[in-house]
């Protein structure tokens, strides 16, 4: 008997929420802070929260990202991680 195995798509779209918990909280805390006082970091922080999910390979979540390291919010080795494949859990 052959067993036939079907790959299924990487996961690229998740849930806001499941996206959220991938950061640690000292940094959403630092993000929601420096939203205070900071224009770019602010509309980057609603973008995420106005939608109920993330696409990991939509180009605004990358520069957003980016814009985060350049601001020491986040280190450059977390981008990798916050847009990694997406779990079953974390489906949108």
């Amino acid at each position: 008997m052959t067993v036939i195995k079907i790959e299924q798509p990487a996961i690229r779209v998740i849930t806001q929420s499941a996206f959220l918990e991938r950061f640690l909280q000292s940094e959403r805390i630092s993000i929601r802070t420096l939203a205070r006082t900071n224009d770019v970091v602010l509309d980057i922080y609603e973008g995420l929260r106005a939608s109920p999910r993330v696409r990991l390979d939509f180009n605004q979540v990358k520069e957003g990202l980016t814009y985060l390291v350049s601001v020491g919010v986040i280190p450059q080795d977390k981008i990798d991680y916050l847009l990694s494949d997406g779990s079953e859990d974390e489906r949108y």
